[in-house]
């Protein structure tokens, strides 16, 4: 059917670094892909338990290549980044439970504020290099977001209600429905399917197959000539 617009899921945690990335860019891309863009925050813990997949920081080469792959896209998204001394330890000790019920408690109940907070999360991790799993954290994240007192009171008191972790298990049981193993998990309905994308980088190739422009991590950018 002519005249529908262009639907892209992002399946997300605010854990994950190359993650950010792909957030920024799909955000970047609303205008160039006349695109509606769905956030879904899930529990990337979870997910990984659930599909078998590990974390690359129990690998140390691939621990050590991402560290540098990562300053590389901070480059090239000209995204300020960078990894907390004690990261790998957040990462294999803890998890983003708070951080994710509450961007779910944001979309359940004042859905036009999800962009900025997760941007937020994501400024804290990896521009700031402060810690986001705990519950202490959050009202930071939202004053930083500039989020209602109102809006920050309520959600903070949904954080354990029943419809806030039902979305969170929905999203979640969703990815692994859809075969989805880790952050970021990329969905687009092109030509009536839902074709799954896993990582930033394979968002040129989403561009391909929706017959859209990849015009590299600025697409409102001049052109040079």
């Amino acid at each position: 059917m002519t005249g529908q617009r262009f639907v892209v899921e992002l399946f997300y945690d605010v854990v994950s670094p190359y993650t950010y990335f792909a957030f920024e860019a799909l955000c970047r891309y609303r205008q160039a892909w006349d695109m509606e863009l769905k956030l879904r925050p899930f529990l990337l813990s979870g997910l990984m338990r659930e599909s078998g997949n590990k974390s690359p920081a129990v690998v140390l080469n691939k621990g050590i290549y991402c560290a540098k792959d990562l300053h590389r896209l901070s480059k090239y998204y000209n995204i300020p980044f960078g990894l907390h001394r004690d990261y790998v330890q957040w990462v294999l000790s803890r998890n983003t439970l708070h951080a994710q019920r509450f961007l779910c408690a944001i979309d359940l109940y004042r859905p036009e504020y999800l962009e900025t907070v997760s941007r937020h999360f994501f400024r804290r991790f990896f521009g700031e290099q402060k810690e986001i799993m705990s519950l202490e954290c959050l009202p930071k994240v939202a004053a930083a977001a500039e989020l209602p007192r109102d809006v920050v009171s309520d959600c903070l008191q949904a954080l354990d209600s029943e419809p806030v972790k039902t979305l969170l298990r929905k999203n979640t049981g969703e990815a692994l429905q859809l075969s989805a193993f880790g952050s970021p998990t990329i969905v687009a309905t092109i030509n009536g399917r839902r074709e799954t994308y896993f990582g930033q980088d394979r968002l040129l190739l989403l561009a391909h197959d929706a017959g859209k422009p990849w015009l590299g991590p600025h697409p409102d950018a001049p052109a040079k000539l």
